[in-house]
């Protein structure tokens, strides 16, 4: 009821079951970068490859103190905010 049209791009959602974030799993296999990444108007959202020492998002973690949320649970989280 809340949505007129889908999108045969996204993987179905059950209604009234909350979904962690892949990152847009579906867009990055096209070679597109996550869709919150590419609504945000205001640049607040980086997204890149962490292993690629000349990626953009590597740049901002090496110059811009950041942290990540409960790195001692050994989950290895890949966001990072800017403080």
């Amino acid at each position: 009821p809340f949505v007129k049209d889908v999108n045969p791009d996204f993987p179905s959602r059950e209604r009234g079951v909350v979904e962690k974030c892949n990152f847009c799993e579906e867009r990055l296999a096209v070679g597109q970068l996550p869709a919150c990444v590419t609504a945000c108007r205001v640049g607040a959202l980086t997204f890149g490859n962490l292993g690629d020492p000349k990626s953009e998002v590597r740049k901002i973690l090496s110059t811009t103190f950041t942290i990540r949320r409960k790195p001692e649970l050994g989950t290895q989280p890949n966001v990072y905010y800017i403080v």
